[in-house]
């Protein structure tokens, strides 16, 4: 059973949460499901919100820019 780790910074989405997450799911399993030969009930996915305030590229927390 493929399983799927998705850690996002939500304050970042600049759309609906509920809905983006809706539809990542659904293009995640579906190409994992096709690229794995399995069903899309094997295909378990993940979704972790990480804050900006506590998340850094190149040293900056992503809140500060």
């Amino acid at each position: 059973m493929p399983i799927v780790n998705i850690n996002i910074a939500p304050e970042l989405l600049h759309v609906d949460k509920e809905e983006a997450y809706k539809e990542m799911v659904k293009g995640i399993t579906r190409t994992i499901s096709e690229s794995a030969k399995v069903p899309a009930e094997a295909v378990h996915v993940m979704i972790n919100e990480t804050s900006a305030k506590r998340y850094s590229v190149a040293g900056k927390f992503l809140i500060e820019k």
